[in-house]
């Protein structure tokens, strides 16, 4: 991508924010680190879609993926 440094800051400021990223600004430079693993995020953005999308319901999530999809073996 070709963002511009401010664009990139922007985004990293926001990230420390809403503490999905944390910083260490002890040095010179900043050094930037994740606070959640891949699989963390992966469980909460799970979570997050059954909310919005389906109430929270995992089982009308199933129901209406089970009735679109033609599932094979």
């Amino acid at each position: 991508m070709s963002w511009s440094p401010k664009t990139v800051h922007t985004l990293i400021s926001r990230l420390v924010k809403k503490e999905a990223v944390g910083v260490k600004k002890d040095t010179r430079f900043h050094l930037y680190f994740p606070l959640f693993t891949m699989e963390e995020c992966k469980e909460m953005e799970t979570v997050s879609f059954l909310k919005k999308v389906y109430s929270g319901s995992l089982k009308m999530f199933i129901t209406n993926f089970i009735n679109d999809e033609k599932l094979t073996y």
